[in-house]
């Protein structure tokens, strides 16, 4: 009734939703690995995602397939955006893990990119982990996982570069 009411109307879709459909479609996949030396990189592992919107347009499925050193790994999430406190949220799973990772950032995909920040869930989990996501186009996009060198400097540690390979879903 009107308590449903009210929450539809305080929860609609807005501009936090609409910057990250671009992100929905079928892609290919190509994960690279950083060291301190820029010019040290070397490909990890290909493979391809579906990114779909559901649960009213409020959220994009992520599925995707990758092959990393000859053994296929696979990786769920959801990418949204929470108009309540005006944040992008993303939640991820892995067949490697046994935990969620939960991520909040803000940003915008075709400006400086979202940056989302792994926040701890417990005691001893590794805190400050940072995630780029930026759109170059609509037909590619990146995702640069940032780590904390020796010094406390973020530097580059993953890359997964993504090629629109069919339209949206």
């Amino acid at each position: 009734g009107e308590r449903m009411e009210l929450a539809r109307r305080v929860h609609r879709r807005g501009a936090g939703h609409e910057k990250l459909d671009v992100l929905a479609g079928q892609w290919a996949v190509t994960l690279t690995g950083h060291r301190a030396n820029p010019a040290e990189t070397l490909e990890v592992g290909q493979g391809s995602a579906t990114i779909r919107w559901t649960m009213g347009r409020r959220f994009l499925a992520w599925e995707l397939e990758l092959d990393v050193d000859g053994t296929p790994h696979h990786v769920s999430g959801f990418l949204g955006y929470d108009v309540l406190v005006q944040e992008y949220q993303a939640l991820w799973i892995s067949e490697l893990t046994t935990g969620m990772s939960l991520a909040r950032g803000d940003g915008d995909p075709e400006g400086r990119g979202i940056v989302l920040q792994v926040r701890p869930t417990q005691e001893g989990e590794i805190a400050g982990a940072k995630s780029l996501l930026k759109v170059h186009d609509r037909d590619h996009f990146v995702i640069e996982s940032l780590g904390l060198d020796a010094s406390g400097r973020e530097d580059l540690v993953q890359r997964a570069s993504y090629t629109r390979t069919g339209l949206k879903p």
